[in-house]
């Protein structure tokens, strides 16, 4: 069984307001493999480089943290 206490992310914001509806904590992972045509952050893509590693428990802080936030934008 496998056990993630961690993510590689690529950035986070802790506000907002154009990555969907109201005021958002935005959270992108790094090592995306669907490149998606007109890709707003493709420097995430790369699996070796370019990210960071952060705690599950840090990443939840980070949100909960966050004042006038009324949702998470992964």
């Amino acid at each position: 069984m496998y056990k993630f206490d961690s993510l590689y992310l690529y950035k986070t914001i802790e506000s907002t307001k154009v990555l969907g509806a109201g005021n958002r904590f935005a959270i992108w992972v790094q090592g995306c493999d669907k490149r998606c045509e007109n890709c707003i952050v493709p420097d995430s893509w790369s699996k070796v480089s370019g990210g960071y590693e952060l705690s599950i428990e840090a990443l939840v802080q980070l949100v909960v943290n966050s004042t006038d936030i009324t949702g998470v934008t992964i």
